[in-house]
């Protein structure tokens, strides 16, 4: 009960921060577009994409679809409150979404091949913007391309200095003694026989003498006060597993921390998940839980919130 207050209060203390890290944005240029609309697949799938330069506010932001019965209306703030700058957010629909980060229904949005279906994105502040089914993804406009510094002049470079040699220095030759006593009681037996040839005819000058193959005899084990030790191997060493590679904080393996992570931080801390894609990624303080802890450090790192804290490792920061 105490660590869910916790995360309640942790979260929407926090979730001020971001607001105003993106206030600014909400009365920049809109240039949230869809990217892509995907009708035939299981789950079905839109996504949007945010083409400027700074975070923007999902405040009134909608998802719309035509049905038999009216258009069909979702509200994006009621599973995600902003988009990052060029960050691009997935909304599922029909068989397979559940369980999916933005899920806006489980039931099929869109007709199959029917081009006259669409998915529109009501923008506040803007034109309405929408693809139909089958409908290539829109061209992203052009990017000015960037501006090179300018060349500073050349340097001389500068004259040498000849530093003086340093004396050698003999190092005192230092004496260490460390007696060992190494005892070792072996017992071999060799043993050769010579065969006499029966019934062998050797040619002239020739004698044919063959030799036994001696065997060893085995090793006897040494012995101390009458007591036989028995050598045995050493365990062979046990390797603790290296942890994975990956963004920390990263929960979803997607190459960034975003607020995809944070929703599943908070769900994990809310006991809503068990697990996600890249969990041995979500304990961002090492304190061996998902708590509320997690959440408000993933929190303060995507609202670039200034912060004397230290972590064991830094969010953002490839392992």
């Amino acid at each position: 009960m105490i660590a869910r207050f916790t995360l309640v209060a942790a979260f929407a203390g926090l979730t001020t921060l971001v607001l105003l890290n993106v206030q600014g944005s909400s009365a920049a240029a809109v240039d949230v577009r869809i990217t892509e609309l995907s009708c035939d697949s299981s789950p079905e799938y839109v996504r949007i994409r945010n083409f400027g330069g700074s975070a923007q506010l999902l405040t009134n932001f909608r998802l719309q679809s035509e049905s038999a019965g009216g258009t069909q209306d979702w509200l994006l703030t009621d599973d995600v409150a902003s988009i990052g700058a060029s960050q691009t957010l997935t909304f599922y629909s029909g068989t397979g979404s559940a369980g999916l980060t933005y899920q806006l229904t489980g039931s099929s949005i869109y007709r199959n091949a029917d081009p006259t279906d669409y998915a529109r994105l009501v923008r506040p502040g803007a034109s309405n913007d929408q693809l139909n089914c089958g409908s290539p993804p829109p061209t992203p406009p052009p990017t000015a391309p960037p501006t090179a510094p300018p060349t500073a002049p050349p340097t001389a470079p500068p004259t040498p200095t000849k530093s003086p040699s340093p004396t050698p220095i003999t190092p005192s030759p230092s004496l260490s003694a460390s007696p060992t006593a190494t005892a070792t009681k072996t017992a071999t037996a060799t043993a050769t026989q010579s065969i006499a040839p029966t019934n062998v005819t050797a040619p002239p000058s020739t004698t044919v003498t063959p030799t036994a193959t001696p065997t060893p005899s085995p090793t006897t084990q040494p012995t101390v006060g009458g007591d036989t030790f028995t050598p045995t191997a050493s365990p062979a060493a046990t390797l603790s597993p290296s942890p994975s590679q990956g963004i920390w904080g990263d929960l979803d393996c997607s190459g960034a921390v975003d607020s995809d992570d944070l929703m599943l931080a908070l769900r994990m801390a809310g006991e809503l998940l068990d697990t996600v894609p890249c969990l041995d990624l979500s304990d961002v303080d090492c304190s061996s839980l998902n708590d509320a802890f997690d959440v408000l450090y993933i929190l303060l790192f995507i609202a670039n919130a200034p912060t004397s804290l230290v972590l064991c490792q830094e969010i953002g920061v490839p392992t």
